[in-house]
């Protein structure tokens, strides 16, 4: 019988029950509060966080061109009616190459080879939403940070997470977990980062390990470790949608909006982590 997050991830079961009832989750969620409303300054972990707060980072939010959120998000909007809504797999596969296009990744030929995209993305769907999803399940071919926004796109509240996202969040945990004095990385917080596109010797710092943890390292999404991207990806879906419930961004908006800012508020904090 699994009775602990650990237990279930050992038998290859991301369990949502038990990754939301943990103390290790709940105590995360409720010390990370404060700092998304800006209760408490980013800045007094670290002067180098670029913003006070996760909802200051949401308004600041800026994508290709000077965008800002509200009109990503209603771009984005618009893609996911669009998808939603296709009845022919040329239309799907047309839309899910415009949300790639969108998010400046190249991701055409894996799309192309795909062929029934309608049914692929019902069948990902049936297996990302249930409460216990089976990891050996998960096909580490159809996740990178181009899969994942159409993904997001295609079901409510699903996270865009890519490098940004991801090293955001470690940091933010790595900071916790020095707070309250843990050994080790409990599996409830364990997610995976990733580097930005781009030359190594100019691209912006994304590893959250820069500062040498005594609990250890968070590891790095790879192309050999792609079932790593799609068990982050997950988690933070669970995360965010429990953080969202709790926080007063947006609170008089949808749940999917709020769920919307928060990754957005991650995107932005993970352009550059700390040193």
């Amino acid at each position: 019988m699994k009775n602990t997050f650990a237990d279930s991830i050992e038998s290859g079961i991301l369990s949502k029950h038990l990754f939301l009832d943990s103390p290790v989750t709940k105590g995360f969620i409720e010390w990370l509060l404060p700092y998304v409303s800006g209760e408490i300054s980013l800045k007094t972990l670290s002067e180098n966080y670029m913003f006070d707060s996760l909802k200051n980072a949401v308004e600041e939010y800026l994508w290709v061109k000077d965008i800002g959120y509200e009109a990503t998000y209603q771009k984005f909007q618009g893609f996911k009616t669009k998808l939603v809504t296709a009845t022919e797999n040329a239309t799907a596969l047309q839309t899910c190459v415009e949300i790639v296009k969108w998010g400046s990744i190249n991701n055409y030929d894996r799309l192309s080879a795909i062929g029934n995209v309608l049914h692929f993305l019902n069948h990902m769907k049936d297996k990302l939403i249930k409460d216990e999803v089976c990891i050996y399940d998960l096909n580490p071919n159809y996740i990178n940070s181009g899969f994942t926004k159409i993904y997001a796109a295609y079901i409510d509240g699903f996270t865009m997470y890519d490098g940004r996202v991801g090293a955001a969040i470690c940091s933010l945990v790595g900071h916790y977990l020095l707070e309250v004095k843990s050994e080790k990385i409990p599996p409830e917080l364990i997610f995976g980062w990733a580097w930005g596109m781009g030359n190594v010797e100019t691209r912006k710092n994304r590893n959250p390990n820069c500062k040498k943890f005594s609990f250890g390292e968070f590891p790095e999404i790879t192309e050999r470790a792609r079932e790593l991207h799609f068990i982050s990806n997950i988690k933070a879906n669970w995360l965010l949608n429990s953080l969202a419930q709790k926080t007063n961004i947006y609170e008089n908006e949808s749940l999917d909006k709020r769920v919307f800012a928060l990754q957005s508020a991650l995107f932005m904090l993970g352009e550059k982590i700390p040193e």
